[in-house]
């Protein structure tokens, strides 16, 4: 077994072994069509991510040559651990303390236990955002947070500018909201969450990162899931009201009853040929379900966007009375009568897509960090 060390206080009196560094991290699962099966609480919790996402682990050992008072002063886990009285009856012959971790990148960890020990000539002035979450998930579990500030105040201010937060729900977006929560940056959780609220078509990923711990009701991956399952479910429960609004024979156009039957006729027809046309909805009787895998708030939004019914006002046909019709449904030539133009618009699919779109909008707003679980003190919320 190969065996590594780092000999970072030259008056050691503890040795920490990590054991079993792993190959990956933060591995992203692709969708398959397997994986289409119903959501209920395991999936809010990121169960299947979680045993998706197990991480193959090299052989070895790295040894880190520390200082207890030091691990003590920087870390509440490391505090507790090391005041243990049991603990100090632990010394080896050789007059060390041997405490065991496994699980974590080496190089993240030969980095915390450098800002530890206050040797600042060897921590890096920036880091990548692999590098960045890999420390994050460091110091989220070892409850280090004030020990880091200033490092990790500097290297996001650097990464923000040379590597900002995608706009898309991947990989990266994931790992940004890790760095976002641990280091609690409010203004970037909040950015980063209304992303993945708009644009993440499955249940979210955690990729084995710490942004799933506490209570259902108070972990707000949760509230990220259940948001983006009530807002899919309202637009497509939306878009079938509309088929049967306009299908039911009591159906009545806002600009008089007259015109009722064309006015549903033909945006019911428009309506079926554009849901039939769009993946992922289905059309008549092939209403998705959750957790509706594919689909995403964004995705709908361009899609119904460009929802529209038949040009109503197009090649107008003279009649022998006072108004012309529309050779191909019923209404009236243009008015300048507001009160005509706004029954028009009520019976016009776009806006009618465009208003069920509005009617969620306001959720799909990010989360305030306060909100979600968090350790971080109340002095790193900006």
């Amino acid at each position: 077994m190969e065996i590594t060390g780092h000999h970072i206080d030259i008056q050691a009196d503890t040795v920490i072994i990590l054991k079993n560094p792993p190959k990956n991290f933060a591995v992203w699962r692709e969708r398959t069509e397997d994986n289409g099966s119903q959501m209920g609480e395991s999936t809010d919790s990121n169960s299947e991510n979680q045993s998706a996402e197990t991480e193959d682990l090299e052989e070895g050992e790295v040894h880190y040559f520390v200082s207890s008072r030091h691990l003590s002063l920087a870390s509440r886990v490391f505090s507790n651990s090391l005041n243990d009285p049991r603990w100090k009856q632990e010394k080896e012959p050789d007059g060390l303390y041997y405490i065991s971790a496994s699980g974590w990148c080496a190089d993240a960890f030969l980095i915390l236990m450098n800002i530890f020990h206050l040797q600042n000539q060897a921590v890096p002035k920036t880091v990548d955002l692999e590098m960045m979450a890999k420390i994050a998930v460091l110091v989220d579990f070892y409850e280090c947070e004030r020990a880091v500030e200033w490092h990790t105040s500097c290297w996001l201010t650097a990464l923000r500018t040379d590597h900002p937060p995608p706009a898309t729900y991947c990989r990266e977006l994931i790992l940004w909201m890790c760095v976002s929560r641990v280091f609690g940056v409010s203004s970037l959780f909040k950015n980063i969450t209304r992303v993945a609220i708009r644009d993440a078509d499955e249940p979210l990923q955690t990729l084995g990162l710490p942004l799933d711990q506490g209570a259902p009701d108070k972990n707000y991956i949760c509230q990220i899931n259940r948001r983006r399952l009530s807002i899919i479910d309202r637009i497509v429960n939306g878009l079938f009201h509309e088929l049967d609004t306009f299908r039911s024979p009591e159906y009545v156009c806002p600009q008089g009853a007259s015109f009722s039957f064309v006015c549903g006729a033909s945006v019911l027809g428009a309506l079926t040929k554009h849901l039939a046309s769009t993946p992922g909805v289905g059309g008549l009787d092939d209403c998705p379900l959750p957790p509706f895998w594919g689909l995403s708030w964004e995705y709908l939004r361009k899609q119904l966007s460009s929802y529209k019914s038949l040009d109503r006002y197009s090649q107008p046909r003279q009649s022998s009375y006072d108004h012309s019709y529309d050779s191909y449904h019923f209404g009236r030539k243009p008015s300048r009568d507001p009160s005509v133009h706004s029954n028009t618009d009520r019976c016009d699919l776009h806006n009618r897509m465009q208003e069920l779109m509005d009617s969620v909008k306001a959720d799909t707003e990010g989360l305030e960090l306060k909100q979600a679980y968090t350790r971080v003190p109340e002095k790193y919320w900006s």
